[in-house]
């Protein structure tokens, strides 16, 4: 009999061991999904800064060389010469213009 009570204090001592690893192991999963948690936040601002700066340089380029298209009114895009919505010419053809002929009058 004192057998059977030394084998159930010692189960006792071991399932409580076990309980309190658990509950450690527990916390220390908590804490580590706290710092992806927050490693991903800091990855997706870092992100999102990125974008919106990459916007805001479309944007200011658009506006420094930006005009609409004489056929459809679309927005031109940096360095086009066709208009990417209906492919009309954007600005005069190159070599355009043909100097008149000079003239002598006697």
């Amino acid at each position: 009999m004192s057998n059977d009570l030394n084998r159930q204090a010692m189960q006792r001592m071991a399932n409580e061991r076990n309980r309190q690893a658990m509950a450690r192991n527990r916390e220390a999963l908590a804490a580590s999904s706290r710092r992806i948690a927050k490693t991903n936040q800091d990855a997706l601002a870092q992100s999102r800064m990125r974008q919106q700066k990459k916007n805001e340089q479309l944007a200011q380029a658009l506006q420094v060389s930006s005009y609409t298209c004489r056929k459809c009114g679309a927005s031109r895009r940096p360095g086009a010469s066709y208009c990417h919505s209906c492919g009309a010419p954007l600005g005069p053809p190159p070599n355009s213009y043909k100097p008149g002929r000079r003239w002598r009058i006697w």
